[in-house]
């Protein structure tokens, strides 16, 4: 009898045991499973990039020289000219400057007069290219056209308008008025002569107003060192009337003045006769 009761209570034992082998192996998933999912949980996510709609939208390229010309004359150039009876448009120059909280892009073309029976540009000292323009304004990141002028102004000579050497200098005048001044160059018989081209842009039209001269010398003139002379100059706006007051001209080197010594160039200035500036008289 006491064989079988420790028989079963062995038997009772063994299923308890397992019964406790299999419920602590449950709980432990469980709980492994809970720690797994809270891990998980409180992982960090990877940043993502933005979305390419928030991405800031490039500003459109500068109008070039085809789309000017276009613009312009109403006809699009072949291989970068625009070809008539009797002239050659090409692209010229382009700027981009301020105006004001404005920012402009300015594109010159030159036209070449040709030779009826060559074709080709007409070769003469006095023969200046015509200059036209197409100014773009800014808006957002597109750029839209402002104004086109047709002919306003002659620069150059020998048939070529030339190539700038450096960027026309901006001024504005006491009106709001944007100045552009250009440099220009002219020998000949042993004398040079430097200066200032000024063209006014103002209510969308563009204006030729003359040379002003900065600077000169004669050294393929010259005698000796003692007859020769050279000098340069820098341009400022004096205040004055309207639209277009007088013009500094500040100078530094030698010049031969009026009695022809040869002395210290002296500071002058010009002035807008209603055409275009002139030297004031006396003012050497």
């Amino acid at each position: 009898m006491a064989s079988k009761q420790s028989i079963l209570i062995g038997v009772l034992a063994g299923a308890f045991a397992v019964a406790a082998g299999t419920a602590g192996y449950l709980y432990g998933k469980v709980q492994a499973t809970s720690v797994g999912a809270q891990a998980k949980a409180v992982t960090p996510v990877q940043a993502t990039a933005a979305p390419a709609a928030s991405v800031a939208v490039q500003q459109a390229a500068a109008p070039d020289g085809v789309r000017a010309i276009t613009d312009i004359f109403g006809t699009a150039p072949q291989a970068g000219a625009l070809a008539t009876a009797n002239s050659l448009t090409k692209p010229w120059y382009a700027q981009t400057l301020a105006r004001g909280q404005e920012q402009l892009h300015i594109v010159f073309s030159a036209t070449q007069e040709l030779d009826p029976a060559t074709r080709k540009p007409v070769d003469a000292h006095a023969q200046a290219p015509a200059i036209s323009a197409a100014v773009y304004r800014l808006q957002g990141n597109d750029w839209q056209l402002e104004s086109t002028a047709k002919a306003f102004a002659q620069f150059g000579a020998w048939g070529e308008a030339g190539k700038l050497d450096r960027r026309a200098d901006v001024v504005t005048f006491p009106s709001g008025v944007l100045g552009l001044l250009l440099d220009t160059s002219e020998s000949g018989q042993g004398y040079t002569e430097v200066g200032k081209r000024v063209w006014a842009y103002s209510n969308r039209e563009w204006r030729d107003l003359g040379l002003v001269q900065t600077g000169g010398d004669n050294d393929g003139a010259a005698v000796d060192d003692k007859d020769r002379y050279e000098f340069k100059g820098t341009v400022s706006v004096l205040p004055g009337v309207e639209p277009f007051p007088d013009l500094r001209v500040a100078r530094t080197g030698t010049n031969r003045d009026d009695s022809g010594k040869i002395g210290p160039a002296k500071d002058t200035a010009f002035h807008y006769n209603g055409k275009e500036y002139v030297e004031l008289s006396g003012s050497k």
